[in-house]
């Protein structure tokens, strides 16, 4: 054998062809040693040349990851050597260099010269993969066998491109998938190289070859990429950078990322997992929230969201502040953010307002989504001390908003402390409106007088009276007005509009059971400021005597009965102030936007009573006349002979009998706990009339219900919008042409430059319910209703 350190070959039939000579060969230096190592360029030469060596050659394989003592574990250098040592046959030893790679300097060094000094009659043949460079640099040295007999072969070593292993330091189940092939441990990693020609990066999370890696030395075959995080992983493997700072904490989201990237390579940054993980095709900064609380949403698209955010809104946006805080990530983690980052800013800039604004939205939402949640008391101790260091009504009132009932409680406690002494209270309506507006809706007046113009001024002081917990001012009118059955009968005439209105007209009637005039101011400016669709007109009526149901019944045919408003005042176990206030606002404000959300044709609103709420214990008194015959809490009573004071009137019924009734807030033989009615007070008396119907001038469209045609799906993708957005339907099967037909029968063509929608640059440029005629191929399909938005939302760019 040639004295030299290393003799290499152009191709493989070379080698094979000295591989012969050398079995065969009779020369001393030749047959001393037992050892050749064979260099291969890769793991497909290293399959070839093994083949050749097993069926050709006839040599017995030792394979040394049989001497694996555990999947992840590692082979010493004497086992090897005593294996091979014990053999007496023609050797082939494979999977050397995949197990010798790992060694310290005094291993590898150890496993290669004892294995080069073996003296045996056989011949070994060691075929090993991309450690030549190591070989060379700390075998080679010190070999003294080199210039007298070297059997170190080499087939030529090409221009190869690296393989690129990644060896992440983080937990992570890795599965194999188009991108990589996972090796989980020595055993894959021999395997893998064994088996198969790869052309796929190589994701390794052996722990032991994590902790030997640094033994490996830069080679032509590997490079190895240690990866200490997930977003280094990212950036790496699949060359996506997530411009978000690494945090140890926030692992659990970066491996949901990989997760999702792994399932859907092509959502590649975190605007696409965004608006894939929500259904979304793009994002505003007033959706930010409501993904936020959708518990269908995970943890981590609201983490990828938060940071979204963080990096791409320029703006200075309240949710953009509250989010710049949360490390929560649960439905309900902004919740004490959205409390507390008002607090942050001073009540008198321009800011504080437009801040207070979109918190008040927040809370309103989170609320609704958890309603009955109770707020924390820490959060209510600081919002306390913060509205208790404000001077003015209006920076006490800037703070809270009607989202919860804690709030609601603080804003009647606040207009006690503030009103009671106010000759006029006109000028705070403005201050309440942001804070609580059914309140203001409650007291801020509308026209509900007929003849007797003094009912206005009651009822105005009466709203005030129960908001304050004070009726000293309708005292005063109430002893005018109902001072005795002269002054009493001067403005009382029962039932005197409903029996002579013409319920045809309507397509529906609802009676709803107490509802006073009390409640028009409220129902009124629900409708005239928030359903411009809707147009409302209210006469004033008066209930028959007493003023209970029994006596004040309708027998309009199909009229549809409502007793929510009734049932809750009969159910209290006690008046309570501002708590019954606030349940029975709640109650007619939820009952009136149902209706007209559902209105669909002209309905008339009708009423049997009203009630009243200072026939209290703490507000009345037994009257002299102590009748014990009474009904309703002592309101009324049936009577043989007449009662009249300037406390109690008799009244004949029309079927002849008596009735005793208060003209007051007083009682005949007891105080009840609970607001009460039956008796002749005005709020117990006097009752409205509504009529809704549509309105052309709210642009609601003339056209009448079509037969919807199921030749077509039809999905608007959202039914509120803003003037700047888009009016975009998903359509299937796909038409020819698509149009929008309003109630002046004009007619708006739609695009579908979308790839998936048929669009229409929104026409209204201002709030309006709209109705539109979807016109397909010419003929009309169905109708759809756009409610148009008066603000302005911005888009992230999500």
């Amino acid at each position: 054998m040639s004295k030299t350190v290393l003799e290499e070959y152009r191709d493989i039939e070379c080698l094979y062809d000295a591989i012969s000579k050398d079995l065969n060969s009779k020369e001393y230096l030749a047959n001393r040693f037992s050892l050749r190592f064979i260099f291969v360029p890769d793991f497909d030469h290293m399959a070839k040349l093994c083949n050749y060596l097993t069926k050709s050659m006839n040599l017995k394989e030792i394979n040394v990851s049989k001497m694996l003592p555990h999947d992840d574990g590692q082979v010493t250098p004497q086992r090897i050597v005593e294996t091979i040592k014990n053999e007496d046959k023609n050797l082939l030893i494979t999977s050397l260099s995949e197990i010798s790679r790992f060694y310290g300097e005094d291993d590898f060094l150890s496993l290669f010269l004892d294995l080069a000094y073996i003296e045996k009659k056989n011949k070994i043949y060691v075929p090993v993969v991309g450690i030549y460079e190591r070989f060379r640099n700390e075998v080679m040295p010190v070999f003294s066998r080199s210039n007298e007999s070297a059997p170190i072969w080499a087939l030529s070593l090409q221009d190869i491109t690296p393989n690129q292993i990644f060896i992440p330091k983080f937990e992570y189940d890795f599965k194999s998938n188009d991108q990589y092939h996972v090796v989980k441990n020595v055993r894959d990693w021999i395997n893998l190289w064994n088996n198969q020609s790869i052309t796929k990066n190589i994701v390794c999370t052996s722990r032991f070859i994590l902790h030997s890696h640094e033994n490996v030395f830069p080679d032509y075959f590997f490079k190895f990429n240690i990866l200490d995080n997930q977003k280094e992983f990212l950036r790496q493997v699949y060359n996506i950078n997530i411009p978000v700072e690494y945090k140890p904490e926030d692992n659990m989201h970066w491996n949901e990322i990989i997760k999702k990237i792994n399932n859907d390579p092509k959502i590649d940054t975190i605007k696409k997992i965004i608006l894939e993980s929500t259904n979304k095709r793009k994002i505003s900064d007033n959706e930010v929230f409501d993904i936020w609380i959708n518990e269908n949403i995970d943890e981590t698209v609201r983490w990828m969201l938060k940071h979204y955010v963080l990096l791409n809104d320029s703006s200075d946006s309240y949710i953009k502040r509250v989010l710049s805080s949360t490390y929560d990530y649960s439905p309900k983690g902004l919740e004490n953010l959205i409390w507390e980052k008002i607090l942050e800013i001073p009540v008198d800039t321009m800011v504080f307002k437009e801040m207070a604004n979109e918190r008040k939205e927040y809370l309103i939402k989170f609320y609704e989504k958890y309603p009955g949640k109770d707020v924390d008391n820490r959060l209510i101790e600081k919002l306390n001390e913060k509205i208790n260091q404000q001077s003015k009504l209006s920076d006490k009132l800037a703070y809270l908003t009607n989202s919860t009932y804690y709030e609601k409680e603080q804003i009647f406690k606040i207009l006690g402390n503030y009103c009671n002494d106010m000759e006029n209270t006109d000028g705070i309506l403005e201050d309440i409106a942001f804070c609580y507006p059914e309140l203001y809706y409650y007291l801020k007046a509308v026209d509900e007088s007929d003849e007797n113009s003094w009912i206005e001024e009651y009822f105005r002081e009466y709203r005030w009276a129960r908001v304050l917990n004070n009726p000293e001012k309708i005292k005063n009118l109430i002893n005018i007005h109902n001072n005795n059955a002269e002054s009493f009968y001067k403005w009382y005439s029962p039932f005197k509009n409903i029996h002579s209105e013409d319920v045809s007209k309507y397509g529906k009637s609802v009676w709803i059971d107490a509802l006073g005039l009390e409640w028009i101011s409220l129902i009124t400016n629900i409708i005239k400021n928030d359903y411009p669709n809707i147009s409302i007109e209210t006469e004033v009526d008066y209930s028959a005597l007493p003023t209970t149901t029994e006596y004040n019944l309708f027998d309009f045919e199909n009229m549809e009965k409502n007793k929510e408003l009734d049932n809750y005042v009969h159910s209290q176990n006690a008046y309570s102030h501002p708590k019954s206030l606030i349940d029975e606002l709640d109650i007619i404000n939820k009952l009136f936007r149902r209706l007209c959300n559902n209105l669909k044709e002209n309905v008339l609103i009708v009423s049997d009573h009203g009630f009243t709420s200072f026939s209290t214990r703490q507000h009345s008194e037994v009257a002299a006349a102590k009748i014990e015959d009474t009904g309703h809490s002592g309101r009324y009573g049936w009577v043989n002979e007449d009662f009249n004071t300037h406390e109690v009137i008799t009244h004949k019924h029309s079927d002849g009998k008596r009735v005793a009734l208060c003209l007051k807030h007083n009682t005949l033989n007891k105080t009840p706990r609970k607001e009460v009615h039956g008796g002749a007070t005005p709020e117990e008396v006097i009752v409205p009339i509504i009529r809704l119907s549509k309105n052309k001038n709210g642009k609601l469209s003339k056209n009448k219900p079509v037969q919807e045609n199921n030749e077509y799906e039809i999905r608007l993708q959202n039914d509120i919008i803003n003037t700047k957005d888009k009016i975009s339907l998903e359509i299937t099967p796909w038409p020819k042409s698509v149009k929008l037909k309003d109630q002046d029968d004009n007619e708006y063509i739609l695009d579908y430059s979308d790839e998936s929608f048929w669009n229409l640059q929104n026409p209204e440029k201002k709030a309006s319910v709209v109705t539109y005629a979807v016109v397909i191929d010419g003929n009309i399909i169905k109708n759809i209703e756009i409610n148009t938005k008066g603000f302005i939302e911005k888009d992230l760019g999500i």
